[in-house]
């Protein structure tokens, strides 16, 4: 989708790119879902900014300007940060990136129903994108 760039020793240079992955076919799961994330080539797929970017999609934090504000759902403590300190604060904090996790997952990952999974009496949305 682009480049990353950054100044090193005070030139523009490329760091990483940043991708859309989709997933054509699936055993486990439905089948053309796509995400998108930046892999850096000194480091690899960024996870910690690939979590912030779940977070703003599904309201997990607010934002205001480049501040970011999470409430933690067990003691309601605001952690207020950039997203510059995204990664810094997931590494102090071990409870806290638990939790994000798990509240991820919850949101994000598409759960399945037990029982009996007959397509036939599957419903099916047809989206006309």
């Amino acid at each position: 989708m682009g480049k990353i760039k950054a100044k090193v020793r005070g030139q523009d240079k490329i760091i990483g790119i940043k991708v859309r992955c989709q997933v054509i076919k699936n055993r486990i799961g439905p089948p053309l879902r796509s995400a998108d994330f930046d892999i850096y080539f000194d480091r690899g797929i960024d996870n910690y900014g690939s979590w912030l970017g779940v977070m703003k999609e599904y309201d997990m934090v607010k934002q205001g300007g480049a501040w970011y504000t999470y409430v933690d759902t067990e003691t309601g403590e605001e952690f207020k940060f950039q997203s510059k300190d995204f990664v810094e604060l997931m590494e102090d904090r071990t409870e806290v990136r638990d939790q994000i996790y798990e509240t991820i997952c919850k949101e994000a990952i598409v759960q399945y129903r037990s029982g009996n999974l007959d397509p036939e009496d599957q419903e099916i949305e047809i989206s006309s994108e």
